[in-house]
């Protein structure tokens, strides 16, 4: 039986979003789990399946609404996971395509802040 992904010992359903530059999980996982939170944060340790083996690590998670699953890993954790050369075998082939946009959105960011200094806004 395949494992599942756990926070704080607790099942929950698990999506990527490599625009999202944080992880976060869902407000109404938090309360329907019982996990606490102060701050808007949860804390503890996310376990994720990766192949035969399983994933562990501490994580200090952003808790928002509405979500479109429990948990929403973002590019803290894929960049954390590259970095460390245990990106797990299905997420190789976007550690790519996640350099890319960030080369992207920084350049974006970049062109914006010019604008603004550029008319004083």
């Amino acid at each position: 039986m395949a494992s599942s992904a756990t926070f704080c010992d607790v099942p929950l359903s698990t999506g990527l979003d490599p625009l999202s530059g944080h992880s976060q999980v869902s407000l109404d996982w938090v309360m329907a789990s019982g996990i606490s939170a102060s701050r808007s944060f949860a804390s503890g340790v996310l376990t994720l399946p990766s192949g035969d083996t399983l994933c562990s690590m501490h994580m200090k998670l952003s808790v928002a609404s509405g979500l479109p699953y429990d948990l929403v890993l973002g590019r803290d954790w894929v960049f954390f996971f590259r970095d460390n050369r245990k990106l797990p075998p299905w997420l190789r082939p976007l550690s790519n395509f996640l350099d890319v946009a960030v080369i992207a959105i920084s350049l974006r960011l970049a062109a914006v802040h010019r604008r603004l200094v550029l008319y004083n806004l």
